[in-house]
């Protein structure tokens, strides 16, 4: 977040800066963590759980996406217990898990990634907590299929949010996109793999708008109002930010991912 915004999630500075000369020169067609943040607190309200346990790696991402979190989920009147480091080093996480299940938590809010220990750490928590303490993580534990070869059998029944709309559910333009690709390389593209696309479009509608001067082309993707384009209708705000805001639930379920539904959090509840 703080890459455009300030606020929670973000350090002391940002993202004023990264813009020294007062000029925004940065644009993204994902929406930033403070959507993927609320969208995880509403699934656990809707889930029914009021007691969570957070966790984080220490790093940017897992530290900003797990305040973000626990800020939106206390919104929602859910109890957060704590919010703690996980050593990525550790060769046990047995003591955590007991410190966790001690707490009375009914969930525990993994933010970080499955790169620092995640598979452990997910099998050490399953088998402290057992199999009624649901398990939630960010996009950090993307691709799934990491956290799956990584965790084995502990990582099912775990909820990963990952910002974005399945490829199989886009429309128009998207869907035109996702056919062609499917064709061409014989499998379906990653959804980063269509934002990543979508990037590349607005790029180059900047380009064909400020020609060969790169400040004006930088100015340009400000001005950036998609239609029909691969990710739907969109237009980038005055912080270089995407007005989509839709995130994706997942679960693990016998060691497959499974896609369960899409969020999309209220701007004001984001906001507020």
């Amino acid at each position: 977040p703080g890459l455009t915004e300030g606020g929670p999630g973000t350090e002391t500075g940002e993202p004023d800066n990264y813009y020294p000369t007062g000029t925004r020169n940065y644009a993204r067609v994902v929406w930033n963590d403070q959507f993927q943040g609320a969208a995880g607190a509403l699934l656990a309200k809707e889930l029914g759980l009021t007691r969570v346990f957070v966790l984080n790696d220490s790093e940017t991402y897992g530290l900003g996406i797990a305040t973000l979190f626990a800020q939106y989920a206390e919104k929602e009147g859910i109890e957060i217990l704590g919010n703690q480091k996980w050593d990525k080093g550790a060769s046990s996480y047995e003591s955590l898990a007991s410190r966790i299940r001690a707490s009375g938590a009914d969930a525990v809010f993994l933010g970080g990634i499955i790169c620092n220990n995640g598979g452990k750490l997910i099998k050490d928590l399953r088998a402290g907590l057992g199999p009624d303490v649901q398990l939630l993580g960010p996009d950090g534990w993307t691709p799934i299929s990491a956290t799956i070869e990584g965790a084995g059998a502990a990582a099912n029944n775990m909820y990963i949010t990952q910002p974005g709309i399945p490829v199989d559910q886009l429309t128009g333009g998207g869907k035109e996109f996702v056919d062609g690709f499917t064709e061409a390389q014989g499998k379906a593209p990653n959804p980063y793999t269509v934002y990543a696309a979508e990037a590349a479009t607005v790029l180059l509608d900047a380009i064909e708008r400020g020609g060969d001067d790169r400040a004006k082309v930088s100015e340009e993707l400000f001005n950036t109002d998609i239609q029909d384009g691969i990710l739907g209708d969109f237009q980038i705000d005055e912080n270089g930010d995407t007005t989509l805001g839709t995130v994706s639930v997942y679960q693990v379920k016998d060691g497959e991912e499974t896609f369960v539904k899409t969020i999309t959090p209220e701007l004001s509840f984001v906001e507020g």
